[in-house]
């Protein structure tokens, strides 16, 4: 068989494939319909088979090239995509396909449209060797957006189609027979609605999502998936050796002995960690380095317990990667990288309150809190600003009352107690949105919390306070794994302790139980403490209470943030 024959073979095999839902599947209705239309009015079409394509002269003299793969069409007509003149000629040899290959028999339609189209091949393509097609970070903002819970609907017809109708774009992928077709070429051949002219991360989640609907993968494997790398465990181990030997060398040294070259050598540590992708080790190392700077600097701050326990941690942490054989394991020692934003649908959040905080290292900010009812999760937005450059500290009350990023008019008071719709958001791996200027709000409502599913976040039996506390591990957690609404079924007795400088508040829980609410003393918490002596005195209690969990002396006590009322009002204490 010469390459024409061989050429003719496969034009008839892609034509029998084909059919009008194809057709329309690779461009759309409109230009299909047209092309019917054109075609039934002249019903001519000149045919020259060429070497490796047929030559198809239209009615109107419009010339087109056709080969056994679309895409490869050429056509006189100056339109940049698909024309009606190429669905044309493609119509009229798959209705006179015995004029390029007389062998065909009479009963080949009726085996066209009981042909089952085959994408098997998209099965077989390796998850794990999609981030060398298309790049780590398009890949693993694929997977973060399906674990999201991105939805995507699946027709499997004379292409394959997938459909995500909440950011309003189409995957389309043909069914393709050729031999040895690597997993570039049908990412390469797959059609997209953004019209990217690179494989775009659209296709990819459509790859991702049509396993996941074939049962080839599973959800829980996702996040492994987004954490292969081209290091090898022998890269982990290093490191975490590394890191090892910086931290026995600081506790040889001891404070008395130390050089301020050490904060120079725990950086360039934490560079190593965030090279072999190990955020955890990266972030303890640069939280050590913060706590020497304080040191060196003779600022009052600094806590010689909180240095040795941070130093412990790092050291524990680096032996157990250096030691882990399990997969998922070892992906829990080593983090992910929460800095990278990603896009999501659109979502419904509702304010559940607001705090204001200054850090050690030289900022200060307010953290407002959102809930998503569907996914049962805490989101949040912050804005904050260095204090290292001058001496004037913002009044949180001057920052609280500015206009919120999102578009959104008013200012942050209305989207920490309101239900906001967020379009075009992006959030990161903490579940931190990003003040995006693409990124547009519209305020709904005053959030009723009392109306809210709140599912895992909502607690009015203290044990289960503890069974989400252990969600910590190596020292490091998720900013919100700690964070719920409570709601006492009785408070108790109130002090404050002088020695210790804190105020006490003791809640009881539908069963009883006892836990204590604490708030430290200092020149920011001063009015957090006269807010809740006020409220104890007067017996006007609130109905629910945003908190952060924490053990304290090995007993279990919350930390107050904002505050519920029957009527519906919200109070942020520390603003």
């Amino acid at each position: 068989m010469d390459s024409r024959d061989n050429f003719l073979e496969k034009m008839k095999n892609f034509l029998l494939t084909i059919d009008e839902e194809y057709l329309i599947g690779i461009s759309n209705k409109g230009i299909v319909n047209r092309a019917k239309k054109d075609l039934e009015a002249s019903n001519k079409v000149d045919i020259e088979i060429e070497e490796e394509a047929v030559k198809c002269t239209l009615a109107d003299d419009t010339i087109c090239f056709l080969k056994d793969n679309i895409k490869e069409y050429k056509c006189s007509c100056p339109s940049r995509s698909l024309c009606k003149h190429v669905v044309m000629s493609y119509m009229y040899l798959k209705n006179n396909i015995n004029i390029i290959c007389p062998s065909v028999s009479e009963n080949s339609e009726v085996q066209t449209e009981n042909k089952s189209f085959d994408f098997t091949k998209l099965l077989n393509i390796n998850t794990h060797n999609l981030p060398q097609i298309i790049g780590e970070k398009i890949f693993n903002e694929a997977v973060k957006r399906i674990k999201f819970g991105i939805e995507a609907q699946i027709e499997e017809g004379s292409i394959l189609t997938i459909r995500f109708k909440e950011e309003n774009y189409i995957v389309k992928i043909m069914a393709n027979n050729k031999e040895g077709i690597s997993e570039k070429e049908i990412l390469e051949e797959a059609m997209c609605s953004c019209k990217s002219k690179e494989i775009c991360r659209h296709k990819v989640e459509g790859i991702l999502k049509y396993q996941l609907y074939k049962k080839l993968i599973k959800e829980e494997d996702l996040k492994l998936f987004n954490k292969k790398s081209s290091l090898g465990k022998e890269s982990y181990s290093e490191a975490a050796k590394t890191v090892k030997k910086l931290m026995e060398d600081i506790l040889f040294m001891g404070l008395s002995r130390m050089p301020e070259s050490t904060l120079e050598k725990l950086e360039s540590t934490a560079l190593l960690c965030h090279n072999y992708n190990i955020p955890n080790l990266e972030k303890s190392l640069r939280a050590v380095k913060s706590e020497l700077d304080l040191y060196f600097k003779k600022n009052a701050s600094f806590s010689t317990r909180s240095l040795r326990n941070k130093l412990s941690k790092i050291y524990a942490a680096a032996s157990a990667i250096e030691s882990c054989k399990d997969e998922e394991m070892l992906y829990n020692l080593c983090g992910e990288h929460k800095s990278s934003y990603y896009d999501i649908p659109t979502i419904d959040l509702y304010g559940i309150g607001a705090e204001s905080w200054s850090s050690k290292s030289g900022y200060e900010g307010i953290t407002y809190y959102y809930y998503e009812e569907n996914r049962g999760s805490i989101f949040t937005y912050t804005n904050s600003r260095p204090t290292y450059y001058d001496n004037k500290k913002k009044n949180s009350q001057t920052a609280y009352s500015y206009t919120p990023s999102f578009g959104i008019e008013g200012n942050t008071d209305d989207i920490s107690k309101c239900h906001i719709r967020l379009s075009k958001g992006k959030i990161n791996g903490e579940n931190r949105i990003s003040a995006s200027e693409e990124s547009r709000g519209e305020v709904l409502e005053v959030t009723d919390i009392h109306k809210l599913n709140l599912k895992d976040i909502f607690v009015n039996k203290w044990y289960k306070l503890l069974e989400g506390y252990p969600r910590t591990f190596m020292g490091t957690q998720n900013e919100n794994s700690n964070l719920y609404i409570i709601k006492p079924e009785e408070f108790g007795k109130s002090n404050f302790d002088n020695i210790k400088q804190s105020f006490t508040m003791a809640l009881y829980d539908k069963e009883g139980k006892e836990i204590n609410m604490i708030v430290n003393f200092s020149k920011e918490t001063k009015a957090i403490i006269q807010k809740l002596e006020r409220i104890d005195r007067l017996k006007k209690y609130p109905e629910g209470i945003l908190v952060k969990a924490y053990i304290i002396d090995g007993k279990l006590s919350v930390m107050p943030i904002t505050l519920y009322y029957e009527d519906m009002s919200i109070e942020n204490l520390t603003l």
